[in-house]
Order: structure tokens, then C-alpha cells, then sequence
């Protein structure tokens, strides 16, 4: 996995995540997380997210940074 995609961590703020790897808010909706287009996001952590969602932190961590490696980012 592209080292990139290793800076996506359990508190890395939701927002960020997918405005910086679009190719994540598929993960998002997979998992059936309502947390593409709800202003929380902007706030709030994965690991936040995935307890109020009841989703296990580690396989959504996982999915999203394979997600986030897909499409490497001009700016890195």
C-alpha cells in the first residue's frame, strides 16, 4: 500500500479524508455510514463515526486506505 494512504488514521477527521481521496466516500456508502454530505463530518473522526455507526474501526480503517491508495493526489 502507498505510504500515502498510511497517513489515514482512526482520528483522522472524516471531511478531510474524503475531500483529499475521493475515491473513499464509496467506503462510506458501502458501509452504510451517513456521513458523506452530513456537516459532522467536518468534526468528526473516523473512529467517532464507526462507534456511532457500529462498525468495527480496523476493517473500515483498511478499506478506506486501500480506497484512498487507488488515486494518488497531484500535490503528494
Amino acid at each position: 500500500m502507498p505510504k500515502h494512504a498510511e497517513t489515514i488514521t482512526s482520528e483522522t477527521v472524516i471531511d478531510w479524508v474524503m475531500t483529499t481521496y475521493p475515491s473513499t466516500v464509496s467506503v462510506f456508502l458501502h458501509w452504510r455510514m451517513q456521513c458523506v454530505g452530513c456537516p459532522i463530518a467536518r468534526f468528526e473522526s473516523i473512529a467517532d463515526a464507526c462507534l456511532m455507526h457500529q462498525r468495527p474501526v480496523g476493517p473500515f480503517l483498511t478499506e478506506l486506505r486501500m480506497a484512498a491508495a487507488e488515486v494518488i493526489p497531484e500535490q503528494l
